[in-house]
């Protein structure tokens, strides 16, 4: 209590010397200095009475957890890199045995892709080697039905598809109300990308059916085989619309990645300062853009398989057979605009 009635003798005596002694003031400051003072002496009494307690000894964790935590840690890390190698050995090993231009042109998965979507270039190879002018779209309709085109192409609308709505907050909700937490788990995502494909193939050979159908045309597979080249327009324009924002402004870390490949604190070019700019697009021309191209790859897709089913299925039937292609083209543009809205 000592300390209490000290600080008031120099409170009283401050008040003294400004004429202000023993006023409300100073009687509500004595109040306050005393509920202080019980409250801490009564915590005193309550440390004392209270039992000392030894530390909690925390246990070490075993081996075997801090095994699984750093695998848990790195294996996302590292996952990309032991694909990248074993997808690299796998190209080595059939290019040794089939020839380096036929596994990229047939086994290398990213040289088949580059392959078909290179066809609506209108610039291509002639027999000769020589590069020139050929057209748009020119090369698509005669592209060689390979074995596993058909797959290969709902693929690719599929997984980007997949990639895009996995993106929404509606994806979030489903997800979370199907399986909780386990939503951002990689078998779930597997098994997610996997049900994309094939709910997207579904429709394409359920539309090569009834168009078939119509035609009175033998075979579905037949059909979806011969079809194939014109969902091509389609998967670029979902890929067109899904990365665009991706290569135009994540594109720009290549600017200091270039000065620092490594991450090891370099600055070859100067450039490793760089700050990449977010807003000299506006969200409105974004829109625009990604509506556009989805719009217009589902046009070129119609106009495609209206040539085909000239070519294909007898004359006066054709157009009848088209009302399948269309219904279909007509869902593929709205679940890509509908990702975009969501």
């Amino acid at each position: 209590m000592t300390g209490e009635f000290d600080t008031l003798r120099l409170a009283e005596l401050a008040d003294f010397v400004t004429g202000k002694l023993l006023t409300k003031q100073t009687e509500q400051r004595r109040k306050g200095f005393r509920n202080a003072a019980v409250g801490c002496s009564g915590e005193q009494q309550q440390v004392r009475a209270r039992p000392a307690q030894a530390p909690a000894l925390v246990e070490p964790p075993h081996p075997a957890q801090r095994l699984g935590e750093a695998v848990a840690v790195g294996g996302a890390k590292c996952a990309i890199g032991i694909a990248a190698v074993g997808y690299f050995a796998f190209v080595v090993v059939v290019a040794s045995r089939v020839g380096i231009d036929r596994a990229v042109s047939s086994v290398d998965t990213f040289g088949v892709y580059n392959r078909l979507l290179s066809a609506i270039s209108p610039f291509g190879r002639h027999p000769d080697g020589r590069i020139g002018r050929r057209g748009w779209l020119r090369a698509l309709p005669v592209l060689p039905e390979w074995p596993g085109l058909v797959f290969f192409v709902i693929a690719m609308i599929g997984t980007v598809t997949f990639d895009g709505l996995s993106a929404t907050p509606w994806w979030d909700t489903v997800s979370f109300s199907l399986v909780g937490t386990a939503q951002t788990t990689m078998w779930f995502r597997t098994l997610a990308l996997i049900a994309a494909v094939v709910v997207v193939g579904a429709a394409y050979l359920g539309a090569s059916w009834w168009a078939a159908r119509i035609a009175h045309k033998p075979g579905a597979v037949e059909v979806a085989r011969s079809f194939a080249h014109t969902l091509i327009p389609i998967a670029l324009a979902y890929a067109v619309a899904h990365y665009f924002t991706l290569i135009l402004f994540e594109g720009q870390l290549i600017v200091p990645a270039l000065s620092d490949p490594l991450g090891l604190g370099w600055n070859l070019f100067g450039t490793v300062d760089f700050k990449p700019n977010y807003t000299w697009l506006a969200p409105t021309a974004v829109w625009y853009v990604q509506v556009a191209a989805i719009v217009g790859g589902h046009l070129i897709g119609v106009v495609l398989a209206h040539d085909r089913a000239l070519a294909v299925f007898p004359a006066d039937r054709a157009v009848r057979s088209q009302y399948a292609m269309l219904a279909l083209m007509v869902a593929f543009t709205t679940l890509g605009l509908t990702i975009l809205a969501v």
